[in-house]
């Protein structure tokens, strides 16, 4: 991290945090509104790396948005019943039957015109109702439902990418800049805050 510091304010650009951080984390009511639409005829790819902290209680959206019913995406964790679930989308043909995981894992979200799919752990689902089109903006550790939050997340974000047709749009990493946590943005630069209520917990300062 030091490095990259170092190489930036060389180059003539100094970044607006003072450390990277290994992850962020929500109790479950701080969040991220990307700005991104959940647009399919964007062609969108999602791509995030998480760690979960609840393991019984509601479930929680690491990023996702919904305006009906039959509008609606995002990764799910589902607490509970035999060690817990993952879920996209939210209905019974998506779910990921594994025990949830004490370990960060990563997983890809795909929405197109025609299709649906995410990929996590090695197996790609795909929707029945795709393409999940929500056209509200997508919020990271909680799901935009409608203007308002729904399910919060309460866990940990290392990193999250989004692509808008094969264009890299958000390329979040988590920083702090003094004792506040952000995700930073390194395609526009700039810094996306809480738009929630506390204060997002701090992981390690990387080296």
């Amino acid at each position: 991290m030091l490095i990259n510091l170092r190489n930036a304010m060389m180059a003539g650009k100094r970044l607006p945090y003072d450390a990277e951080l290994e992850y962020l984390q929500s109790s479950g009511t701080q969040y991220i509104d990307t700005g991104v639409k959940g647009n399919a005829s964007a062609s969108l790819v999602i791509e995030c790396t998480f760690l979960q902290k609840q393991y019984s209680g509601t479930v929680g959206f690491v990023f996702g948005s919904r305006s009906a019913a039959n509008k609606r995406f995002g990764f799910v964790v589902i607490p509970g019943g035999s060690g817990g679930n993952y879920s996209f989308g939210y209905r019974s043909d998506h779910v990921y039957n594994v025990a949830l995981s004490s370990n960060f894992e990563t997983v890809r979200f795909v929405a197109t015109p025609t299709l649906a799919e995410c990929t996590f752990r090695g197996t790609t689902l795909i929707a029945s109702d795709a393409p999940l089109d929500t056209n509200l903006n997508i919020y990271i550790f909680t799901r935009n439902f409608s203007g308002s939050t729904g399910q919060n997340f309460e866990g940990c974000l290392a990193s999250l990418k989004i692509y808008a047709n094969g264009v890299l749009v958000r390329d979040y990493i988590p920083v702090r800049k003094g004792t506040v946590g952000y995700l930073y943005d390194r395609v526009s630069g700039k810094l996306f805050g809480n738009a929630g209520t506390g204060d997002f917990v701090l992981g390690p300062d990387k080296n």
